[in-house]
């Protein structure tokens, strides 16, 4: 017996009665509606971002060019896409000075995660070309909202669909939310004036039963969608984001350079290790107490 089938007899969990399988989503199309930023992105606090005076424009390390020429007498100025609903602003900050503040429409990720038998812990990746990250990378999925009235765990179940072309019948139900509002960067992302900004981190548990044990040419083990799951996928719309989603140890996956990976890889371990860790801490130093009382640690 192979190392690869000797693994998927020691860790495979019993498929349960009725345990639900990936089905393609053929047809996964993001909803058109945009959000005005009038009913998310109010900017109403007063002060918030106040215009330069002309002394510290003068003063201001910030520049504003177009077309690689230096604009002069700014005192305000936003870049603004409505679609996407990001708004940058180059005034004075609540702090008092110059700064480029980012207010965008917040969104979900969804970590799919899977738990063997053995403890060993895997996180659920897409690949997808990043440019801002030198090319392609893997990568947890999400996405921004994208419709006025949805909510956290619709925006998670649909960018989970879009990205790995897959769904479960329950797969909202199956949402286990982590985090919600998270800044990534608080030296210039505003997330104070909607409840819908900022990152919201959800987990998805899947059971190795509903995933296919596989081995690298250097032996490296991961999972993947089953086998008939990625025979649909050929030739299909949806086929490349299906065949390109993998389930990798957690130890990859926090080796990743996408902030969002390594928080929500960080989040779902605290959720499934935690009491285990805990507990482990408590013994670790029960151990040391009894290790401490033995004669020859006496202090000489």
């Amino acid at each position: 017996m192979n190392s690869l089938e000797n693994m998927k007899n020691n860790y495979h969990e019993d498929i349960l009665p009725g345990a639900e399988f990936p089905e393609l989503m053929a047809n996964v199309e993001a909803p058109t509606q945009t959000v005005p930023f009038e009913d998310v992105l109010p900017f109403k606090i007063p002060g918030a971002m106040t215009p330069l005076t002309p002394e510290e424009q003068k003063t201001s390390d910030w520049e504003l060019r177009v077309n690689g020429e230096k604009v002069e007498n700014v005192s305000k100025a936003e870049f603004v896409n409505e679609r996407l609903g990001i708004r940058s602003v180059l005034a004075k900050g609540e702090a008092g000075y110059p700064t480029n503040q980012i207010t965008e429409l917040g969104g979900s990720v969804t970590i799919p995660y899977m738990k063997r038998g053995d403890g060993k812990l895997y996180i659920g990746v897409v690949v997808e070309e990043r440019p801002n990250m030198g090319g392609v990378v893997s990568n947890v999925p999400r996405g921004m909202f994208n419709h006025k009235h949805e909510t956290g765990t619709e925006n998670a179940v649909q960018e989970m669909a879009e990205e790995t072309g897959l769904t479960y019948n329950n797969l909202d139900s199956r949402m286990v939310e982590l985090a919600t509002g998270v800044n990534a960067n608080s030296a210039f992302l505003n997330t104070s004036q909607s409840a819908k900004q900022g990152a919201n981190f959800y987990g998805l548990e899947l059971k190795s039963s509903e995933l296919e044990l596989v081995m690298d040419d250097e032996g490296h083990d991961y999972y993947v969608f089953p086998k008939h799951i990625r025979e649909q996928a050929k030739g299909d719309a949806t086929g490349e984001r299906i065949l390109s989603s993998k389930f990798i140890p957690l130890e990859e996956a926090e080796g990743l350079k996408d902030g969002y990976t390594l928080i929500g890889a960080g989040l779902v371990s605290s959720r499934v290790y935690g009491n285990t860790v805990h507990a482990m801490s408590d013994s670790s130093r029960q151990q040391m107490r009894e290790f401490n009382k033995r004669p020859d640690r006496a202090l000489r």
